[in-house]
């Protein structure tokens, strides 16, 4: 059926960056989650007018892990 992103995926030495994009219209869907919200002002702060803004979760711990799961649970609204 054709292929889709999930997420993009970076490996560094110590930790491994997640980055999801969505689109626009998940402005107050993400406004209203529990992402933290250093997370939530990559997606908002984003520039006016783009149709896809990305957040990018850097993994250290267990609370980041969590972060990038609800992110992604998030993301699975928006196909």
């Amino acid at each position: 059926h054709g292929s889709r992103t999930i997420c993009w995926v970076s490996v560094s030495e110590h930790s491994f960056r997640l980055t999801v994009y969505l689109p626009a219209r998940a402005e107050h869907t993400i406004a209203e989650s529990s992402l933290p919200a250093d997370l939530k002002s990559q997606f908002l702060e984003a520039a006016d007018g783009t149709r896809t803004r990305g957040i990018t979760v850097v993994l250290h711990d267990d609370s980041d892990i969590e972060a990038a799961d609800e992110l992604l649970t998030l993301r699975d609204r928006f196909r």
